[in-house]
């Protein structure tokens, strides 16, 4: 069964233009009373590479806000945005994407310490893709390791919706608007302005779908001894490639498991003794890093 669509943001009368507005940091109102809702963080990181374990990060953004069940932000209660010298020249297309260069980095650090603090007041930790975020932000940062996350990439079922890709400035876009991305508070902001639209499927806002998913359980699916001629199959599924272990895999909801599960019977492994391995991650582990990932 079909899901309801999201609507085509600055669509025309006639249906044969559609306007995008140039994204500007949004007017919510400083909030000091910590009563008024959960604090939320949401934060993006820039790195020297995809390796978690070998790369650094050479830009974290975050910004803390309340918000209500609904997953209304009622207003910013404060953001910090720091860079930091890898002491190694970065790679060229590293700097080609995020416009970082190494004079930029070069003696600037990051204020752990703080961000720390800042860290262990969250309810949640939230970012675009926190499967890539979090592993990197776990090592250096200990309230990291210890609070719940929630992902605006994973976590909303944006392919049901009709969007065709799951990035960042895609998603703004089918939102009728556009930024310069790549840099991480730009990032943040532009996230938390999306996560602000109503969903099509009821929920108040798309913040408010990621609040009820993230205390739930999660799934790893690995599509083991998957055939080469399956890959298209898998990708359109929105499974992943991981090179050190030659294996198409995908993060899920836990309720969702059984119907990924069956498609992959009737779709994958037609006929043969392999199968999937499915490895089920508790609320609070989801993201980390993963032997293998």
């Amino acid at each position: 069964m079909l899901k309801p669509q999201s609507p085509i943001y600055g669509l025309s009368e006639d249906k044969e233009t559609i306007t995008l507005k140039r994204f500007s940091k949004p007017q919510w109102p400083t909030i000091s009373d910590r009563t008024k809702g959960s604090i939320v963080a949401f934060l993006d990181v820039e790195t020297t590479g995809l390796n978690h374990q070998n790369d650094k990060i050479i830009e974290i953004a975050l910004v803390r806000f309340i918000c209500d069940a609904e997953g209304s932000v009622l207003g910013i209660l404060d953001e910090y945005s720091g860079l930091e010298d890898p002491k190694f020249p970065l790679p060229e297309i590293i700097t080609q994407i995020t416009g970082i260069t190494d004079e930029m980095l070069c003696d600037q650090s990051v204020d752990w310490k703080h961000l720390n603090t800042m860290l262990s007041e969250c309810s949640l930790i939230l970012a675009h893709n926190a499967a890539f975020d979090r592993p990197f932000v776990d090592r250096v940062c200990k309230a990291s390791q210890q609070t719940l996350w929630g992902c605006s990439m994973s976590q909303i079922a944006w392919s049901d919706y009709g969007h065709r890709s799951k990035s960042l400035e895609h998603l703004a876009r089918d939102h009728g608007f556009f930024y310069t991305a790549h840099r991480a508070l730009m990032d943040v902001y532009a996230a938390i302005k999306l996560l602000q639209f109503p969903s099509p499927m009821g929920y108040k806002t798309h913040l408010q779908e990621i609040l009820i998913r993230a205390p739930k359980g999660d799934c790893l699916i690995k599509a083991r001894g998957a055939a080469f001629d399956k890959k298209e199959l898998l990708k359109s599924q929105f499974f992943r490639w991981n090179p050190d272990e030659r294996v198409w895999f995908k993060h899920l909801p836990s309720e969702d498991a059984d119907s990924m599960l069956l498609w992959m019977k009737e779709n994958i492994y037609i006929s043969g003794p392999m199968e999937p391995e499915v490895i089920v991650l508790d609320a609070k582990h989801r993201f980390q890093a993963q032997p293998g990932l």
